[in-house]
């Protein structure tokens, strides 16, 4: 089964970011295939020539493009609102043990809203952390492509067996639910909170399962005084809340990369990195993930995308999750950080957020969607944008202008969200 679809205007979202006016995707669309890929991309019009029997839709005054990827969401946080404080690190962090039992009553229907906000906000794809997994059955039903990063957190030493027969639970459970959409992975909460003995297994099971791995990493200043001087505001909080003595971290940032050389993994935030660890990050063939709104209400700050440029590594944007951010919607996401970034050029940053949530994540997660191309599976989204087709800037005019919500989003060729005005 073939399936023919246009717009005003065909963002390819590949490396020249080519843009097709009144373009077309030929795709095929069976119910029952794992794997509907793009067939052909051309002139709407020559398309619906050369098949005049296929089911044909064009969208004027609208952007045709790869579905988006969010890929760093905490879905198991979607209830809060009003509990968690912001404004700085240590604040932020001591109201999330402070209120952690509360945040986790009855999620099922705040985990399911937010699923439901990720399609219609034009996401196909979701790199979910998952912590507890309570949010594993809720994404495996979903028609979302997900990747479940079963995360290991603690420091104790004398939890660890526990912690990572824990982990091990969550993560076999989701290899029994792996399907074409859903792939079980691992994650390191991040080198202040993992022990060192738990992150190396985490990351020899990566390595033995071939699974992606993610991590927080150098997210505060907090985090690169602890790993680098071994002590200030992290030792207090291991005393007050943890009742540990003299704590002290098991690892520095540098061991943490060493552990994970060969995984390929993905860092998210990485505000406090300095060159040397970018440039090593590079180097393993790491990913950098940026959440503006989350990193400007915990440290007050933006990821230096000029860094990321000068070793060569692309920006991935995602918008964590509602600990630390109002809306987990992508498009608002990337037009905050638009304003947030103001030093850099205004068309060249727009292109580049829109590659950060289409290309680059996809090539992260390791998935065969994130560009119009043939050959790449039909994971596709139209977004009304009104005055698209003359504009002169189109990739920032759709950074501006576009709706929030999609109008039409295929996955995996099949249709899973329709805009009901």
């Amino acid at each position: 089964m073939l399936k023919i679809i246009g717009a005003s205007c065909v963002f390819k979202c590949d490396q020249d970011f080519s843009i097709l006016q009144d373009g077309g995707v030929l795709f095929e669309c069976d119910p029952h295939s794992s794997s509907n890929q793009i067939l052909k991309i051309q002139d709407f019009a020559t398309l619906t020539q050369e098949y005049p029997h296929l089911q044909a839709t064009f969208y004027s005054d609208c952007v045709l493009l790869p579905a988006f990827s969010n890929a760093h969401i905490h879905f198991e946080f979607s209830n809060n609102q009003s509990h968690l404080l912001y404004g700085d690190f240590p604040t932020w962090l001591s109201s999330v043990i402070a209120h952690r039992e509360e945040l986790f009553e009855n999620l099922t229907q705040g985990i399911q809203r937010e699923i439901n906000l990720q399609l219609a906000s034009g996401i196909s794809s979701v790199g979910a952390i998952s912590s507890y997994g309570y949010d594993i059955d809720p994404l495996a039903q979903s028609p979302l492509r997900v990747t479940l990063f079963n995360e290991a957190i603690g420091s104790n030493p004398q939890a660890l067996d526990f912690l990572y027969q824990n982990l091990l639970e969550r993560f076999e459970k989701c290899k029994i639910l792996k399907n074409h959409k859903f792939s079980p992975a691992l994650a390191i909460h991040s080198p202040y909170s993992t022990h060192y003995v738990l992150s190396k297994k985490v990351a020899l099971l990566a390595q033995s399962e071939s699974v992606k791995l993610s991590c927080h990493f150098l997210e505060s200043k907090e985090e690169k005084q602890w790993l680098y001087e071994k002590n200030g505001w992290f030792q207090e909080f291991f005393s007050h809340f943890f009742k540990v003595a003299n704590a002290k971290p098991t690892m520095n940032a540098h061991e943490f990369l060493d552990l994970l050389s060969n995984l390929s993994p993905l860092f998210v935030h990485c505000l406090f990195a300095d060159d040397a660890i970018f440039d090593k990050i590079s180097q393993i063939n790491g990913s950098v993930i940026c959440a503006p709104r989350s990193n400007r209400l915990l440290n007050g700050c933006y990821l230096d995308l000029d860094r990321l440029t000068h070793v060569k590594l692309a920006p991935i944007f995602s918008t964590d999750g509602l600990s630390s951010n109002y809306s987990l919607n992508l498009i608002e996401e990337i037009r905050s950080a638009f304003f947030g970034y103001a030093h850099l050029d205004a068309e060249k940053l727009a292109k580049n957020l829109l590659l950060g949530i289409t290309r680059f994540p996809a090539i992260a997660l390791g998935n065969n969607n994130g560009e119009l191309k043939e050959g790449k599976d039909a994971d596709l989204a139209i977004f009304p944008c009104c005055g698209i087709q003359t504009s002169q800037q189109k990739p920032l005019h759709f950074v501006l202008y576009a709706q929030t919500q999609v109008k039409d989003l295929y996955i995996n060729g099949i249709g899973e969200y329709t805009w009901k005005q």
